[in-house]
């Protein structure tokens, strides 16, 4: 009887360890200096003026290429565009709120949260920058590799959006957040669906690096 119990305790602590080792590896922090948020408010509203983001590939990277990998979401949480585009060392690319980044939601956004990972190139893929990763029917083929480095900065334009002077402008640089293999791993398959929708929609654009 003790040995059954002890039996018992064993596979009751066995599978303690296997439950926490398996929520360990899906929370895993991955780099530092690999995930950025920010916001936009006042996006495609009649008479209001357009915002801007920007991001820099500083070339500390060993002067390597690197991907900004691009999520954007609406007011209620959800995921409205995402992309993938390629910095070289010491790029600029500019990107308009409304015209880049909000244009090919399926319905009109207003503000919401954006997100950005910093990754490598992916030359086996596709697309060199892929914010899917490669995902395909669910499946991470070729998971988003975090590489830390771009730095990026949003306008925004605030309530109120006018004074007699014109319009209230504030710029603010993306601020560093944990990114965990979930979080990313969601990340890539949000956009993986909604690219796949069937709607032609949910894809953003790189930019012109031109204000």
């Amino acid at each position: 009887m003790l040995r059954t119990r002890n039996l018992q305790l064993y596979s009751m602590v066995a599978l303690l360890v296997a439950v926490v080792l398996c929520v360990g590896t899906a929370w895993a922090q991955l780099p530092d200096d690999v995930y950025f948020v920010n916001y936009y408010v006042g996006a495609n509203t009649t008479g209001n003026a357009d915002g801007r983001v920007r991001i820099d590939n500083p070339g500390v990277n060993n002067g390597a290429d690197i991907c900004a990998d691009i999520y954007v979401f609406d007011n209620t949480e959800e995921m409205v565009e995402c992309c993938g585009c390629n910095l070289t060392p010491d790029d600029l690319k500019v990107f308009s709120i409304n015209r880049d980044l909000t244009s090919n939601a399926t319905e009109t956004v207003h503000s919401g949260v954006l997100k950005i990972v910093s990754a490598q190139q992916n030359p086996t893929a596709t697309r060199l920058c892929d914010p899917t990763g490669g995902n395909k029917k669910g499946i991470n083929v070729d998971n988003i590799v975090p590489a830390p480095d771009i730095r990026a900065w949003a306008t925004h334009i605030q309530n109120p959006y006018t004074t007699r002077k014109g319009y209230v402008f504030t710029e603010e640089e993306f601020q560093d957040a944990t990114l965990t293999t979930a979080e990313l791993n969601t990340l890539q398959e949000t956009c993986f669906n909604l690219q796949n929708a069937g709607t032609g929609r949910g894809v953003c654009s790189c930019g012109t690096g031109l204000d």
